[in-house]
């Protein structure tokens, strides 16, 4: 299982599962929000965001991915806005 506070491998671009989970424990270090708080704030469910947070899924639904990140960093996948 990987835990959420991981940080991405130095020696390939980040993944976006790399950078969320980077993100989210930027989050939870800071005390700003909590995971159930981000899951209702992007409007995803929180046991889906939960369980890829714990490990017990590997891979996120691109449009939770999509609503996750937009939460946590106020812009769009790929665009930079």
């Amino acid at each position: 299982m990987r835990p959420v506070t991981c940080m991405p491998d130095d020696s390939e671009p980040p993944t976006i599962t790399d950078t969320l989970r980077t993100l989210i424990a930027a989050e939870l270090r800071a005390n700003k929000r909590t995971l159930k708080r981000i899951a209702l704030d992007a409007k995803v469910p929180y046991q889906v965001l939960q369980k890829w947070s714990r490990g017990d899924v590997v891979k996120l639904d691109v449009g939770v991915a999509e609503r996750v990140y937009q939460t946590l960093t106020g812009r769009a996948f790929g665009n930079g806005n």
